[in-house]
């Protein structure tokens, strides 16, 4: 089966934008701390740990960005989760490659624009959260009736499997243990082809939620839920056998 070609989303605003963020980041925390570095004291332009700063927060700012294009799939509090470690890790890797080739920097530049990025990070998600409702288009099977109780997103439930239906949505939501149709199977194959983004419902839910279900309890390899006790029992067991040894040699 064949879908049409889904109408385009409506343009956004400006900062919710990548290249908008990026720019931004640059700006904020590889620019500024070298300029207000080298206002303070002026002799630090064109000095080779000034600039060694500043083009390593350039790439530390890069670093941040690839990875966090990569792992930040879900909207919510899971978004938020990445900000930081990202940062941490974009930046640290840039500190351990001065450090390896013992390059000169400057600490303080280095050090304040890794609290700006972070900060500029945050500023954007807060703002992005508050400002910007997204709308998120529901395959009616299965386990979906709980996203209507969540009031972060506007939620609209398809009616028929066609890609033309979601315009103006930017992802789309269904519950892939239900037992879905066949065209609608069809319909969700052709949105992820298309670059369309498709969300598990019990992830997105608990991402705009921050909490986690349980699906069942399960017991162990000893068939109980209490792993420990076969532990304190086998050591009481050990602890009795050793008091009634009575050999002074240790025992084989």
């Amino acid at each position: 089966m064949r879908h049409e070609t889904p109408v385009q989303l409506k343009k956004q605003p400006l900062f919710t934008r990548r290249r908008f963020q990026f720019a931004g980041a640059l700006l904020i925390g590889a620019l500024l701390p070298f300029a207000v570095r080298g206002t303070i004291l002026p002799g630090l332009f064109g000095e080779p740990a000034s600039d060694n700063a500043m083009f390593g927060n350039v790439i530390a700012i890069a670093i941040a960005l690839w990875m966090r294009l990569s792992i930040e799939t879900y909207p919510g509090i899971r978004s938020a989760y990445v900000i930081l470690p990202t940062a941490l890790t974009g930046h640290g890797i840039v500190v351990v490659a001065f450090l390896l080739t013992r390059l000169p920097y400057d600490r303080l530049a280095l050090g304040g624009g890794f609290i700006l990025h972070v900060l500029w990070l945050y500023a954007l998600y807060f703002v992005t959260q508050r400002t910007i409702q997204q709308r998120i288009a529901i395959v009616p099977f299965g386990e979906v009736s709980r996203l209507a109780e969540i009031g972060s997103m506007e939620w609209q439930p398809l009616a028929r499997p066609r890609l033309e239906d979601t315009a103006g949505c930017h992802a789309i939501v269904a519950d892939f243990a239900a037992d879905l149709p066949d065209e609608w199977e069809a319909f969700l194959a052709d949105a992820a082809l298309a670059g369309r983004i498709v969300y598990q419902v019990k992830q997105l839910s608990e991402s705009l939620t921050g909490r986690v279900e349980l699906d069942h309890l399960s017991e162990n390899s000893f068939g109980s839920l209490l792993p420990a006790r076969g532990y304190f029992h086998l050591r009481r067991s050990a602890i009795s056998w050793s008091r009634s040894c009575s050999c002074r040699s240790p025992c084989r």
